[in-house]
């Protein structure tokens, strides 16, 4: 049943499997999860279907857009043969995240030394259109400083930082998501 989740993740991720006839953003998560845990291929599917795309642009975030894929196909993976433990079905799209970041940073650990860094691409595409050529070199140095203190960050603290200021998670729950602690009210 792996293998079968493979050929559907990469068909989905290459554009090549059909689309299947529920409307994907208003199904319920917790349905979904039912049927897929009853066996039914249609469902996790749907799921993802419904999910893949953000999966793979918040692995993005974390590594280049190759292993993103990987990343993604590698969280669906788990994700099916793991389903019977999620507790709160309709908790899915969280759990699922979850898995894809973990697996980012795990993906980071054994890549320590390579040549750039997925946040540098992100943040050359951050920067402005401007005519103005001292702009736009200000405006590179900026981000490349900022990309640098981010990479010094550890796996854990840059999770926080992604999931906040790139996926717009409120500070509480990109920490939570993190596994920061919270600091103490002053």
């Amino acid at each position: 049943m792996a293998m079968a989740v493979q050929v559907m993740t990469d068909q989905i991720l290459c554009g090549a499997c059909p689309s299947d006839d529920r409307d994907i953003d208003q199904t319920d998560d917790s349905a979904l999860v039912r049927e897929a845990r009853d066996g039914k291929q249609k469902a996790f599917r749907v799921l993802l279907q419904k999910y893949q795309a953000s999966v793979y642009s918040l692995a993005c975030r974390f590594v280049s857009n190759a292993d993103a894929a990987d990343i993604t196909q590698q969280a669906f993976i788990l994700v099916f043969n793991r389903l019977e433990t999620l507790r709160d079905d309709a908790k899915f799209g969280s759990w699922l995240k979850r898995i894809a970041v973990n697996l980012s940073i795990n993906l980071n650990r054994r890549q320590q030394a390579r040549a750039t860094s997925p946040l540098e691409e992100h943040a050359a595409a951050l920067i402005s259109n401007e005519a103005d050529p001292s702009v736009k070199l200000e405006t590179k140095e900026r981000q490349r400083h900022i990309t640098h203190v981010i990479q010094a960050l550890s796996p854990h603290h840059r999770a926080a930082i992604v999931l906040c200021d790139l996926e717009g998670y409120a500070y509480k729950e990109a920490g939570r998501r993190s596994w920061i602690a919270p600091l103490a009210p002053l």
